[in-house]
């Protein structure tokens, strides 16, 4: 955590320090004219963003979505429920 914590404070010091930079020299990078252009949607040459679509899929606490090596890696680490028997056996 003190790795973690120092890593955010110096992070958070070099942010600062480019925002003053940045507000001290305002026409050393041009700012775009708009900041999110419009942007094809899929079909039209090239793949679309759908967005995000709040609501569109139903919440499900016990439902996990992931890569298929994820499922794997959990099983082998037997963090299912039905495996905490074997947790006592691990050193």
């Amino acid at each position: 955590m003190g790795s973690v914590r120092h890593l955010l404070a110096a992070l958070g010091e070099r942010l600062n320090a480019a925002w003053d930079w940045r507000k001290a020299n305002p026409a050393t990078l041009p700012q775009p004219q708009q900041q999110w252009p419009e942007v094809p949607a899929a079909g039209q040459g090239q793949a679309g963003f759908g967005g995000y679509a709040p609501g569109s899929l139903a919440y499900e606490p016990g439902q996990l979505m992931s890569r298929p090596c994820i499922g794997h890696r959990l099983i082998s680490a037997a963090l299912y429920d039905h495996q905490r028997g074997q947790w006592p056996q691990f050193d």
